[in-house]
């Protein structure tokens, strides 16, 4: 007897919950496959694990109108550190399309361009490889947001799309110039290199070769001419050589450019450049 009145008391007692759970409409699985995909995409090699929003633009969390394609199909958006944001969609039609679908709809932004390509400098080939392109990206800016269009899948008929939104890409964005390639001298063997960009953008080059400072000189002058880098003024130092030059930006701004040929430890040659806006 004792133990059907705890029976019944039990019952009593979960009720409540057996009907909180009856009224809340159970996941489908169209639901979870769609969880899983979006996790999918954006969880990868990163140190926290973002709040996912399944299916969801940021809305109200940002003031920021998110243009979508007609047609397209939003997975979700992602949330690190309640500040920056990735919203995955499926979009069909062609990569640099929909790259121009979001310049057009934002407006007020300042095209960056691309931030993942190749930005130029010293190669460590003496010749151009052409390599076909893994995804396709550009940053758009604002004073308040930024922007990051990046579409894979290129040979897809549909799209993986990505809008990365933040307030801090385009403080670390890249400069109003690319450099051009500089292709390495012939039986030349570079050791090392290093380049970066910021209000600024360099590259250089460390490298084996049995050219004279005088030649390495030449062999680059030659290709930044060849680029509409215009030779402003040329020292030659006791064991090296540095160089001006002026030089436009597409959005026809003024800047200035610096190659600079050293000798290095072991024989060895460095070539190194700069471009700084005036």
């Amino acid at each position: 007897m004792k133990l059907q009145v705890f029976c019944i008391a039990a019952l009593f007692a979960l009720a409540p919950f057996a009907a909180a759970q009856a009224i809340t409409p159970a996941p489908t699985q169209t639901s979870y496959d769609l969880l899983e995909e979006l996790a999918g995409r954006i969880i990868g090699y990163g140190y926290d694990e973002p709040e996912l929003m399944v299916g969801k633009l940021p809305g109200d969390r940002i003031k920021l109108e998110i243009p979508v394609p007609d047609g397209a199909r939003v997975l979700g958006t992602s949330v690190s550190n309640g500040e920056s944001y990735e919203v995955v969609m499926d979009i069909r039609g062609d990569g640099k399309d929909i790259l121009d679908y979001y310049r057009a709809k934002l407006k007020d932004f300042t095209d960056k361009g691309s931030q993942n390509d190749a930005r130029g400098g010293f190669l460590f080939s003496s010749t151009l490889v052409e390599r076909r392109p893994y995804s396709l990206n550009t940053l758009l800016c604002q004073d308040q947001w930024s922007v990051a269009v990046t579409i894979y899948r290129l040979d897809a008929a549909i799209k993986d799309v990505r809008l990365r939104i933040d307030r801090y890409a385009c403080m670390y964005s890249q400069g109003g110039i690319v450099l051009p390639n500089l292709l390495l001298p012939k039986l030349a063997e570079p050791t090392n290199g290093s380049s970066g960009y910021g209000d600024d953008i360099f590259s250089s080059i460390t490298m084996n070769t049995q050219l004279s400072v005088l030649d390495l000189f030449e062999h680059y002058n030659t290709q930044l001419e060849q680029a509409n880098w215009k030779q402003s003024e040329k020292i030659a130092l006791k064991t090296g050589m540095v160089v001006t030059y002026t030089l436009t930006s597409p959005k026809n701004e003024s800047w200035g450019g610096l190659l600079t040929i050293l000798p290095a430890k072991a024989g060895l040659l460095t070539a190194s450049i700069r471009a700084y806006p005036l």
